[in-house]
């Protein structure tokens, strides 16, 4: 019979801290953005830009001091274009034990809108800029990684890396599959499934 599920030291809430590091191709910005009235198509949106860039100059930095004095690691969604821009900040983030979970090239860069190759030349560019600025090890994530035991997923981090899978890869994974992953195989299975299904 199944143990009764209880958060460590009597704790009766979990609290998950995400943060989006996100940048768009040079030059564009965001199609939501700060401004209230929408620009004529085609037109430089300097503010959203600028808004944007605030991001790796000054927002990543203190959302990460507001989070350090109380000891919370956050995982940081990040494309690779802003680990580009910012690699002190990507550096810095992993000192300080967050996560960073790979979001992508550039916000604006859909894998859903790319043909199968050019996914997997995106994917590649991503990983080589990870590894390099931030000493993500590849190795590290081979098929046969147990998720919890080898890579320290715990179920909080399961859901954040499905629904990033999920946008990456524009597929479903519902919860009762989620509970069968064990391995990093298990997921490359299953997006391969989806692929071959659509």
């Amino acid at each position: 019979m199944p143990t009764e599920f209880a958060w460590p030291n009597g704790n009766r809430i979990a609290v998950m801290v995400t943060l989006l590091f996100e940048n768009w191709t040079d030059g564009q910005a965001p199609n939501y953005s700060p401004m209230t009235t929408s620009l004529k198509p085609g037109t430089y949106d300097r503010a959203g830009v600028t808004w944007q860039q605030y991001g790796g100059n000054a927002g990543i930095w203190r959302l990460m001091r507001t989070l350090d004095p109380s000891g919370i690691k956050a995982t940081i969604c990040a494309n690779a274009r802003s680990i580009e821009l910012y690699p002190e900040a990507a550096k810095t983030a992993v000192a300080q034990g967050h996560e960073l979970a790979a979001h992508n090239y550039t916000q604006d860069g859909l894998l859903a809108y790319m043909s199968p190759k050019e996914q997997l030349e995106t994917i590649r560019r991503c990983v080589k800029i990870f590894e390099k600025v931030a000493k993500v090890d590849r190795a590290a994530v081979a098929r046969d990684k147990r998720l919890q035991e080898d890579l320290g997923i715990d179920s909080l981090s399961l859901i954040d890396l499905a629904v990033a899978t999920e946008d990456a890869f524009a597929v479903g994974i519902p919860d009762e599959e989620l509970e069968r992953f064990q391995t990093v195989g298990d997921i490359v299975d299953h997006i391969r499934r989806c692929r071959v299904a659509a």
